[in-house]
């Protein structure tokens, strides 16, 4: 699995953001969640930062919600799931 190499090589976030991939495919897959898990322990700022962007969503704020993902992007550069989602919002609010 990449997840676990990803984190084998100390990239805690990208082995998050990649078993948090695999559970939206495999939502019960307990090695995914435990890897899920194990990484979130070593970067608990980038994790915070994704969560306060997506509680953001949900109270349909996408101008905080961008800023939660800009925070997480600066914390982890290579974020995948941050890029994907500072695009949509930025769309979004750029529609409005």
């Amino acid at each position: 699995v990449k997840a676990e190499e990803l984190l084998r090589r100390g990239d805690a976030a990208g082995a998050w953001e990649q078993a948090e991939a695999g559970l939206q495919e495999h939502p019960g897959q307990t090695d995914l969640i435990q890897l899920r898990s194990d990484a979130a322990m070593r970067c608990p700022e980038y994790i915070a930062a994704i969560e306060r962007a997506r509680q953001s969503e949900r109270r349909d704020d996408p101008v905080a919600a961008l800023g939660g993902y800009l925070a997480a992007r600066n914390l982890y550069p290579g974020s995948e799931l941050a890029k994907k989602e500072i695009q949509k919002l930025s769309d979004r609010l750029l529609q409005n």
